[in-house]
């Protein structure tokens, strides 16, 4: 009996007082958004994790419950995870797979919804960590490589997944900026160039008919 769980980041979704922008990911477990400074108090940041729970060995079974140890700066709602509920602790916990019988080889997925409140002092990496809580099948054979509610867990039956949040600096437009001014100043110098030689020969062409 052996099941697998991993934690991914399905998309993170950006919303300011500009409006809403979504980044889409495909199953990592490591992602980076970059946050312009100036509006980075009116932001939040949205997390959608999926959570897959795969039976790697030869038994049939169920997860009972997989908890969520959500770190202190993200924000828990259940009116965005309504088969999710949060304890006293402040761990997040879920029942939802508890009747639906994993075979050898099969997968099951459920998402979770997290949310952080931008500031000018929470930028950096948030990692959010998810086990397999409990798990039984028909043997009562335990989990080849699982400690049942317990962080210190087999080497597959628990996951992280990490964002990295950090202030947009404005380089890239400083630079574009940067070569227009050159391009301009470039401009005006053979502009100028042009205009000397033009009134250079001018001023020949009419010595020489004075001549």
């Amino acid at each position: 009996f052996d099941l697998r769980l991993d934690k991914y980041i399905n998309r993170v979704i950006i919303q300011d007082n500009k409006g809403t922008t979504v980044k889409q990911y495909d199953n990592t477990n490591f992602a980076k958004i970059d946050l312009d400074s100036k509006k980075l108090d009116s932001s939040t940041v949205i997390i959608e994790y999926s959570i897959k729970v795969t039976n790697e060995g030869e038994l049939a079974g169920y997860v009972n419950e997989i908890a969520d140890y959500i770190p202190n700066d993200l924000t828990f709602n259940s009116g965005m995870n309504q088969n999710w509920y949060q304890l006293a602790n402040g761990e997040i916990h879920s029942k939802e797979l508890s009747n639906q019988i994993i075979k050898p080889g099969e997968s099951k997925t459920l998402t979770l919804t997290l949310v952080k409140d931008m500031n000018q002092n929470n930028t950096g990496t948030t990692i959010n960590t998810a086990e397999i809580y409990k798990a039984n099948n028909d043997y009562s054979i335990k989990d080849i490589d699982s400690t049942p509610a317990n962080k210190v867990s087999g080497e597959d039956d628990i996951s992280t997944a990490e964002l990295i949040i950090s202030i947009s600096t404005g380089g890239g437009t400083m630079y574009t900026s940067l070569i227009l001014i050159i391009i301009a100043i470039i401009g005006v110098g053979i502009y100028l160039i042009k205009k000397r030689v033009l009134t250079d020969e001018t001023s020949n062409e009419k010595e020489n008919n004075d001549l």
